[in-house]
């Protein structure tokens, strides 16, 4: 994991919201292709996302990197990294299948919607965050940790309490 990011490109960072937009559609569109249950569907999608996004990011750095001679910390940090990320694309996949149910309870909507568009610009804020604080990696994956983690009990509440009522469970 590299020092805090450099944000001065405006357009870069511009076109992160749009690159998590395309992910939505994309996971929305695989959810309504998966046959089967909600929780089979959002499992499928959300670990293949998440397998696509580390096979197209981050193997060859800890495939070529990690088998070196030589350890670094970074490596460790990139795998820890990629976990966090695990969590996070199985609750965007489970937070789009929310808000693409018709039976979720009307007062959970501006909620499922609030957290679908954090999720978008969540690399933006904790970028700016870390820019702004100065932390270190460590502390910056503990924070992506602790946002993903509160995301995801948040959406594993409003799933359950779905799953329940329609009789998943």
């Amino acid at each position: 994991m590299e020092h805090a990011p450099n944000i001065s490109n405006p357009i870069a960072k511009g076109v992160c919201p749009l690159n998590s937009n395309s992910d939505l559609v994309g996971i929305l569109l695989v959810l309504n292709n998966i046959p089967g249950k909600g929780h089979a569907k959002v499992l499928t999608a959300g670990v293949g996302w998440a397998g696509a996004e580390v096979l197209l990011t981050r193997f060859l750095l800890l495939w070529v990197g990690a088998r070196g001679a030589e350890f670094d910390w970074k490596y460790i940090q990139k795998s820890l990294e990629s976990n966090i990320n695990l969590v996070q694309h199985v609750t965007t996949a489970t937070l789009v299948w929310l808000w693409s149910r018709h039976d979720l309870k009307r007062s959970l909507v501006p909620i499922v919607v609030g957290m679908l568009i954090l999720t978008i610009y969540r690399p933006l804020i904790l970028d700016f965050f870390l820019v702004v604080f100065l932390t270190g990696p460590w502390s910056a994956l503990i924070v992506k940790a602790a946002t993903t983690f509160i995301m995801g009990i948040t959406t594993l509440y409003m799933y359950a309490g779905l799953a329940h009522s329609i009789g998943i469970f």
